[in-house]
């Protein structure tokens, strides 16, 4: 350890040498205060040791400029004294100074002052060389976060806001948008225990986990198991993950949530001004490895109801139950872009004062109007003649297998076999009507009026339809039609659709080519007749057929 005297007195200029040298340290002495400073910007030496009085710059203004000198590195500087002088002390400790000796200088003394001094800046430069590799080490784990999620918030709808505030460490906070291959949104707040390195590492699988299964359409529930399942085994046991995600699709009008362990999400209906709550009803992700029943919560949604999540970082500043005021004073009255810097004002005003300690998550959607439907289509181009190259099959008992879960894998498998992601999105929608309708309405026998009611109702019909159904299976046909000559193209799609139940009067009840279909509840042929070519019934009701071009 290096070692600056400034002293003009050569008697204790060298007795501090000798002292200091017999143990071990390396000494540079300067003979006043300007000497000392002009050495200690060429030698940046550990410690400084500087008399009061000395020509040219005292003790107290040596202090000044090397405080300034020093930036932001630990130098500690001891001042020589003749006395007790309490306005010199206090000076001195203003300056810069951090300890003081004595004249005469006694040896003992003197090496027990520097030695406390020189474990204090040794503590002192490991405590910032640590900081600084923490720092690095969490740089790196921020980077890792922005790139998983800035590409897919850059890709949200203008109605769409979702946004982390983020503290100078990580707090485990992040949010995440994406669209799935059938044209849903979903969305993810999530929330990990603890704070640091540890809680942004593990956030990483959630998200991983959440876009990967998201992309696909697979449902809220099979992300949840697979996230836990993750958790459960890459983590420690005190270590979890709260999180929300949620589906909407806006063609039909349902949106979907999956709370778990995170405050209430808020749905506030425009039309009525009523404000639902999704509270959480699951365990957060990673503390039990086996859970019986994964609850979600479904609702009707229509263009221009609001959507709101946030993590509890956000509920150290506002309470749940201002939120809700905040929510139903302003209503939809305001954009979101505008509820949006409301809220980072409101944000920035609480915080003037205080300390951030938390990552503050939040998401806000409006639903969105459906696109319309007859800007949708796609016919088949000409073709001269086309081979069925390969072909899929399959039959499903409605009690076994939901819809919504064999269809991301049907669609993951057609995107591995080279159809485009373009048809792969139409081809989610019109599936999951199209093997949906011979569910629900072929072998359950469900009518679509019962939606009058909302989707809670319906669902609650189905679901006793469903525990009574014994017998009756839906089939789907899909088959990936290629032109030959040279190499082998793709062209389009073909898939039937059929069931065991009785059928229904398709014709009565929309005509393909009238004003039918604009029925409250023949929303569902109509948009397979504008996303498909060759939409066609049998006889009886209970099959369908249509083509995809490719």
């Amino acid at each position: 350890m290096r070692i600056l005297v400034a002293e003009d007195d050569a008697a204790t200029r060298l007795l501090i040498r000798r002292v200091l040298e017999k143990e071990g340290y390396a000494v540079e002495l300067a003979l006043d205060g300007a000497d000392a400073l002009e050495r200690f910007l060429q030698t940046a030496p550990d410690i400084v040791i500087t008399d009061f009085q000395m020509p040219r710059m005292d003790g107290l203004q040596l202090c000044r400029e090397l405080t300034v000198a020093r930036g932001e590195r630990f130098v500690p500087i001891i001042m020589l004294t003749g006395g007790q002088d309490v306005d010199l002390l206090h000076n001195s400790l203003q300056a810069g100074a951090l300890e003081f000796l004595n004249k005469p200088i006694r040896p003992e003394e003197l090496v027990a002052r520097v030695k406390a001094i020189a474990a204090m800046s040794a503590m002192h430069i490991t405590l910032v060389n640590n900081q600084e590799d923490t720092l690095g080490e969490i740089a790196i784990v921020k980077h890792l976060l922005e790139r998983l999620t800035a590409p897919g918030l850059k890709l949200m709808p203008p109605a769409f806001a979702m946004e982390t505030l983020q503290t100078r460490r990580i707090n485990g906070d992040a949010c995440c948008y994406l669209r799935g291959i059938g044209g849903n949104h979903f969305g993810l707040l999530c929330d990990a225990t603890g704070h640091g390195l540890v809680a942004g590492v593990s956030t990483l699988p959630v998200l991983e986990t959440f876009q990967t299964m998201a992309s696909r359409d697979i449902p809220l529930e099979s992300i949840y198991r697979e996230i836990n399942a993750k958790l459960c085994r890459l983590l420690p046991a005190d270590r979890y993950t709260c999180l929300i995600m949620f589906r909407l699709d806006p063609e039909m009008g349902l949106l979907t949530v999956l709370n778990a362990g995170m405050p209430d999400v808020f749905l506030f209906r425009s039309n009525t001004q009523e404000l639902r709550t999704f509270t959480s009803r699951n365990y957060p992700a990673g503390i039990l490895e086996e859970q019986a029943e994964i609850e979600v919560e479904d609702a009707t949604v229509a263009p221009g109801d609001r959507l709101f999540a946030c993590s509890d970082g956000l509920l150290d500043l506002f309470d749940e139950p201002l939120l809700r005021q905040h929510f139903l004073r302003r209503g939809t009255r305001y954009s979101v872009a505008n509820d949006q810097a409301w809220l980072r004002n409101t944000l920035r005003v609480s915080l003037k004062n205080a300390e951030q300690h938390d990552d503050l998550s939040w998401a806000l959607w409006e639903i969105p109007p459906p696109m319309p439907l007859d800007l949708m289509v796609d016919p088949l181009r000409p073709l001269t003649e086309t081979v069925e190259g390969l072909a899929l099959q399959f039959e499903l008992d409605p009690r076994v297998h939901p819809v919504r879960d064999l269809v991301p894998n049907i669609l993951g498998l057609l995107g591995f076999k080279g159809v485009p992601t373009s048809t792969l999105q139409k081809l989610g929608i019109v599936l999951t009507e199209g093997l949906d309708n011979a569910v629900d309405h072929g072998l359950l026998g469900l009518r679509s009026t019962l939606k009058a009611g909302g989707f809670e109702d319906y669902d609650a019909h189905r679901k006793n339809a469903l525990g009574a159904h014994v017998a009756g299976l839906a089939r789907c046909r899909l088959a990936l039609h290629y032109t030959l000559g040279g190499a082998p193209s793709l062209h389009h799609l073909k898939v039937d659709i059929s069931d065991d139940g009785p059928g229904f009067d398709w014709a009565a009840l929309a005509d393909l080519d009238g004003p039918g279909l604009l029925a409250p509840h023949g929303r569902g042929i109509l948009m397979m007749k504008a996303l498909t070519s060759d939409l066609r019934f049998n006889e009886a009701g209970n099959s369908v057929s249509f083509s995809l071009a490719c």
